[in-house]
């Protein structure tokens, strides 16, 4: 039996290409982003925004195209190195300078360092995906995805060793927010929001965000995916309703509506002082005031 490798056309992989996550530079000049097609590609942020890029009425290219063996779900850049989590578990790392200097190479930019972030071999039958990765400082950066339901804490000198392992979640972890340089929060698909001390492997508090009756929908699960904070108040939603919340205290200031459909998942919810933009599996960027 032969078998006929059909060659896909471009702009019909574009249509239907997903962006899983996206991490700008330190100095907000690079974006890199990853998508369904187990891609890395960055971007100048100069070219794209430039007059005769947007005159030309193309599609932005980007500046540097890195193929991989399977997507990745977690982007972050600490300094000048951009860490990433893949869907087997694996935990990579590229430098920046050579990602933005690789457009005038012929050859494939190699990672800093590439380990399981799990400490055990990839498993097809099992969810091992990293889900998060946020950096703590310019050397130490948290993780976490569908493991063991726990967060990690690293240094970028020692990437195998784990320096920390925060315990306490019952489902798979789906984002972290950084408030200080030893706080973080971590959202699950258990319904909760925990907030973490590195100096303790304790857990200093938990939001049992699906407790809140008003933020439930009928039919749904309970997961939190999206998480932000800013001062003193959180943002938080996933299967349940978007909510804002006050961190100190852990209470619901409010229900946000976005009038989406019922079916629609918040995946990822961004705020500053004045607004809160959110996004999830429709086509729709909601926004609000806070």
């Amino acid at each position: 039996m032969v078998t006929e490798k059909l060659s896909v056309p471009e702009h019909r992989k574009a249509f239907y290409t997903r962006i899983y996550r996206q991490s700008y530079s330190p100095q907000g000049d690079w974006l890199v982003t990853s998508d369904s097609r187990c891609r890395l590609c960055v971007f100048s942020v100069h070219e794209v925004l430039s007059r005769r890029s947007a005159s030309s009425g193309q599609l932005r290219a980007p500046c540097v195209v890195i193929e991989l063996g399977y997507p990745i779900w977690a982007l972050c850049h600490m300094d000048e190195m951009l860490l990433c989590g893949d869907a087997q578990g694996m935990l990579s790392a590229y430098s920046c300078s050579q990602l933005t200097s690789a457009s005038s190479s012929l050859t494939q930019p190699k990672p800093m360092f590439c380990i399981n972030a799990f400490g055990m071999q990839p498993l097809k039958a099992n969810p091992n995906e990293v889900s998060t990765i946020k950096a703590l400082n310019k050397t130490q950066f948290v993780y976490g995805g569908a493991f063991d339901y726990a967060v990690r804490l690293v240094d970028a000198e020692r990437p195998e060793k784990v320096v920390s392992k925060f315990d306490g979640h019952k489902g798979s972890i789906n984002e972290l927010a950084v408030r200080s340089e030893n706080e973080f929060l971590s959202a699950s698909d258990d319904g909760t929001v925990h907030v973490w001390d590195t100096r303790s492997d304790h857990v200093a508090k938990i939001i049992r965000v699906h407790d809140q009756p008003e933020l439930r929908r009928n039919g749904c699960g309970v997961g939190v995916c999206a998480l932000d904070l800013h001062g003193s108040l959180m943002v938080c939603g996933g299967d349940i309703d978007l909510g804002l919340w006050l961190l100190e205290s852990g209470s619901l200031v409010r229900r946000i509506d976005c009038e989406r459909s019922p079916n629609v998942r918040h995946l990822v919810a961004k705020m500053n002082g004045e607004r809160i933009l959110c996004g999830g599996t429709s086509s729709f960027l909601f926004q609000v005031s806070t």
